[in-house]
């Protein structure tokens, strides 16, 4: 639907809205994220583009939910979708408690790695963290290495950061 049902033309529009968001390094070739020439991003850009989403409640209601509903349509039953993050996976080893990981998108490939990007929410804190890069092993609890670096970030940014007033 976005884009005329183009894909090109959506791609087009994924490279304007970073340009927009203020990503330097950043080029897409095509929407799945899939390698391709010419298609690359950076941690840095890659937390930019997150924190934009992440001020659409319907994307955090989506991507911060460990399964999602999907209703039928006239191609397709109605079907539960899991959410790959294992840190908003109650069952997880992983897994951060209610609410604190808002949003988040797993990724991989076997140039990239296991890659994450998650935004949170603390009492007093928003975060946004960027992992690439990890290895694809899993160990016996079934979780990669991606998984503990995104919940110690986040457990060290929440924990480095104090808000109060400042008396003067």
């Amino acid at each position: 639907y976005v884009g005329g049902g183009d894909w090109h033309a959506f791609v087009d529009l994924m490279n304007q809205k970073a340009a927009d968001l203020g990503c330097a390094n950043t080029h897409f070739a095509n929407p799945c994220g899939l390698p391709a020439e010419d298609h690359y991003t950076t941690a840095r850009d890659l937390a930019t583009i997150m924190r934009a989403a992440s001020t659409h409640p319907e994307f955090c209601e989506i991507a911060g939910a460990a399964t999602w509903d999907l209703p039928a349509t006239s191609g397709n039953d109605a079907r539960t979708l899991e959410n790959t993050n294992l840190l908003i996976d109650p069952e997880s080893p992983v897994y951060m408690g209610e609410g604190v990981v808002t949003a988040g998108k797993t990724g991989f490939t076997d140039n990239a790695g296991r890659c994450l990007v998650v935004s949170a929410k603390g009492a007093d804190l928003s975060l946004v963290g960027v992992v690439l890069g990890g290895s694809p092993y899993a160990d016996a609890q079934g979780v990669t290495e991606n998984y503990y670096d995104m919940r110690n970030m986040l457990n060290w940014g929440f924990g480095a950061w104090r808000t109060g007033d400042i008396v003067v």
